[in-house]
């Protein structure tokens, strides 16, 4: 059974089992990691977008007083066109409140309210919105602005006389795009993915060159001597290299040890299976200079027994003569 195991085809070494573990966690890890560091730049570019429109909204509004101040008011569609023609920018308005309706009159299309962020906005409340519509982000910002003595550096309440300080005189809107950024989020995002993808098959190589030489060498010398001990070839007096200080020096010095307690083992069996046979000729010559010597003394036996047969027969014959008369039988009786 053990031969046909190592007649099974090659399977996959230590070094692979480990650079596919590796793998796989870096697999795990860096996915996680793009996915974070993906979704961190969303929430910053969220972030700064807010603060962008958030400054282009107070930009508007100061650019509105600007012509305002200067008496050229009816050039302000110039200014919406300029601004949105701005990389990202996707709306802007300023919402007139009733209290300029009622002095100025409705004022442009593009500076009447449309939804309630907009109403909201000309009631006094600050608003940032983010919305994503078919895949796109959008950031909305409304801000109410107030008709003071010093609004922006402004003294609003010249123009606007009659009106109470602190009066909401109109609300800026402008909405912007984040499909740029988010975009080039995602590029970004590969970018890292092919430097780590690649820094990452600098190191495995460098590991797997690594792992050759500390794990798999000695593991492969340790495997070929087992197989050979198994094989019943191996060189029993041949030691592994049990230098290094880890697990693998440590499994060397005790196959080491092994080694050398079996190699004990056959020289003590070899011993005994010598004096074994010594023993066994030994008994065997003993046995047979036993049989040689018994052999006369058998022989001297049955001739002493052939002696006293014929001692008895005479003794036999002799008493019948001594039968037939009384003082012959008691002649032999006192001779005898």
């Amino acid at each position: 059974m053990s031969e046909q195991r190592l007649d099974r085809p090659k399977m996959r070494s230590v070094r692979s089992k480990i650079n596919l573990v590796i793998v796989s966690i870096f697999a795990v890890v860096i996915t996680l990691l793009m996915l974070f560091s993906y979704y961190s730049d969303r929430a910053d570019n969220l972030d700064l977008a807010i603060a962008q429109v958030k400054g282009m909204n107070s930009f508007y509004f100061d650019s509105l007083n600007t012509l305002m101040v200067a008496d050229v008011m009816e050039d302000r569609e110039i200014l919406r066109d300029k601004m949105l023609e701005l990389p990202g920018i996707v709306e802007v308005r300023m919402n007139r409140a009733d209290v300029i309706k009622k002095k100025f009159g409705e004022g442009l299309p593009s500076e009447q309210p449309v939804d309630e962020l907009d109403q909201r906005g000309l009631n006094g409340e600050t608003l940032v919105d983010v919305r994503e519509i078919d895949g796109e982000r959008i950031v909305t910002v409304v801000k109410p602005y107030l008709l003071t003595e010093d609004t922006h550096g402004t003294n609003c309440l010249e123009c606007h006389r009659r009106i109470k300080s602190g009066t909401v005189g109109g609300a800026a809107r402008i909405s912007y795009s984040l499909e740029e950024v988010d975009a080039a989020a995602l590029a970004g995002l590969w970018r890292k993915l092919g430097v780590f993808g690649g820094l990452f098959l600098v190191g495995i190589v460098v590991l797997s060159l690594s792992m050759n030489s500390v794990i798999v060498k000695p593991l492969r010398r340790m495997l070929d001597r087992v197989k050979d001990i198994a094989s019943g070839e191996g060189d029993l007096t041949a030691e592994l290299d049990a230098r290094a200080n880890d697990e693998i020096g440590e499994l060397a010095h005790w196959f080491n040890t092994f080694v050398g307690k079996l190699r004990g083992m056959i020289k003590e069996i070899g011993s005994s299976a010598a004096e074994l046979t010594n023993a066994t000729e030994h008994m065997s010559q003993l046995t047979e200079h036993t049989s040689q010597r018994r052999s006369p003394a058998a022989g001297r036996n049955r001739s002493g027994r052939h002696r006293d047969d014929a001692d008895d027969g005479d003794h036999r014959r002799s008493v019948t003569q001594c039968s037939g008369g009384g003082q012959c039988c008691r002649g032999v009786e006192y001779s005898g």
